[in-house]
């Protein structure tokens, strides 16, 4: 069973389902609290060994950088970036877990052009994540959290772009999930622009 990676304070937040998250309605209030004091997506055991795996890294939209100081204690070679990093992130509300740098996603890419990228739940119906995969340059890795096209992350533009110009180079990994959202870890590789 895979191995979720959240400090014990929220454990409680988490029920296990076969293979996707639930919960009852009558945890809203700490499914968004988990949200805004973690990240959009649950951290575990294989996708910090993804981010480690395609180290050196930086990650784009980084809210509380979570996932990325798993990452990092873990071996990972990362670098955490936001367009917010301070009190006036309204997505989050919780303790920095490691240095997150003030930098747009696109300002990021190409301050370190020399990493791979990892982007975690990319704002809807947002040029965000378009942006930030336009800016990469050929040959570099794509680990992408969120859900696919249709879904509540990203914008048309990412999803055809990522069709046009990259592939996909792992297995799109199931990871758990809160109820009736449907994200998922995939990994691109960027072969043209």
């Amino acid at each position: 069973m895979e191995e979720f990676l959240v400090d014990d304070k929220w454990k409680d937040v988490i029920t296990r389902d076969v293979t996707r998250m639930s919960f009852s309605e009558l945890d809203w209030e700490k499914r968004d609290n988990f949200r805004t004091g973690i990240s959009w997506h649950i951290p575990t055991e294989s996708l910090v060994e993804l981010i480690k795996c395609y180290s050196p890294v930086v990650s784009v939209g980084a809210g509380l950088a979570y996932t990325e100081s798993i990452a990092l204690e873990k071996g990972a070679d990362i670098i955490a970036t936001d367009i917010s990093p301070d009190s006036l992130n309204k997505w989050c509300r919780g303790d920095y877990r490691m240095l997150v740098e003030r930098k747009e996603s696109v300002e990021a890419v190409k301050s370190y052009n020399d990493r791979n990228v990892f982007i975690a739940w990319p704002p809807y119906d947002n040029p965000m994540a378009f942006e930030t995969a336009k800016a990469m340059e050929v040959g570099r890795v794509l680990i992408y959290v969120g859900e696919s096209g249709g879904g509540c992350t990203g914008d048309g533009d990412f999803f055809n772009y990522l069709y046009e110009n990259f592939e996909e180079i792992e297995i799109s990994a199931a990871i758990p999930s809160w109820s009736g959202i449907y994200d998922n870890v995939y990994v691109y590789k960027k072969i043209k622009d």
